[in-house]
């Protein structure tokens, strides 16, 4: 456990690094987006291979500021922590995850080439779907290296998508245009794959590809491109997820 001087430069000189984020106050006991935000950094410092989560603080560019716990905020406790994932003895993994396309305030802020706007829980994402399901499988991989260094494991994924009716797809982030309007007519789906944990990290676009290409055919039969997995890939391990 780290000691109180060790976790006292976090506060008083906050600097955000690859081990270390910063998030405002997040509903842990009633919100799932919360939960789901929370989960998607615990992830990124685990493949870091440690780090700290500080929660508490918002960004007022340059700098980060510490701001008082609302009172509609729940006070945090290990098992509400614990709560925002899901785990067995038996090595099985769940996590639940809501959409950032459904989000108010991330969509606001973020530009589009087309100058226009995407409505709250109306869009699927091109690009986000490839980052989500490669930290998973990240996650798993470093896991699997505590828990059985040297071994000759499998990783079974499972991903269900549900809410899927009526939304378009779109380039959130606004580094794509699309052509056409791509449009999914069902309301769920649901994929699986058994991988060898040792080809996780320098196999991932071969991996994670296959897996997601028929999920992106349910909005009117859009081919996803390969490159794009590779080159979104590409762009997160850079960052070193």
């Amino acid at each position: 456990m780290p000691k109180i001087e060790e976790l006292e430069p976090l506060l008083t000189a906050p600097i955000e690094a690859l081990n270390v984020e910063y998030k405002t106050w997040l509903d842990l006991k009633g919100n799932d987006e919360h939960k789901a935000n929370f989960a998607k950094a615990a992830i990124a410092i685990a493949n870091e291979g440690d780090g700290h989560i500080v929660i508490g603080m918002r960004e007022e560019r340059p700098k980060l500021i510490s701001e008082t716990r609302p009172a509609h905020i729940a006070a945090y406790d290990q098992d509400m922590v614990n709560r925002s994932f899901g785990a067995s003895p038996e090595g099985r993994m769940f996590l639940l995850r809501g959409y950032v396309e459904d989000s108010d305030q991330t969509l606001a802020g973020l530009p589009r080439l087309d100058g226009g706007t995407i409505e709250p829980s109306k869009a699927f994402d091109l690009e986000n779907m490839t980052w989500s399901i490669s930290e998973c499988f990240l996650h798993a991989a470093n896991v699997a290296s505590l828990l059985a260094p040297g071994r000759d494991v499998r990783v079974h994924l499972q991903a269900r998508w549900y809410g899927l009716a009526g939304r378009r797809l779109a380039s959130i982030w606004g580094t794509r245009l699309l052509t056409g309007d791509y449009i999914c007519r069902q309301d769920e789906y649901a994929t699986e794959t058994t991988v060898d944990v040792l080809r996780i990290e320098d196999n991932l676009p071969e991996i994670v590809d296959p897996l997601i290409a028929p999920l992106y055919e349910r909005f009117s039969f859009f081919q996803l491109p390969s490159t794009l997995v590779a080159k979104e890939l590409a762009t997160m391990k850079s960052r070193r997820f």
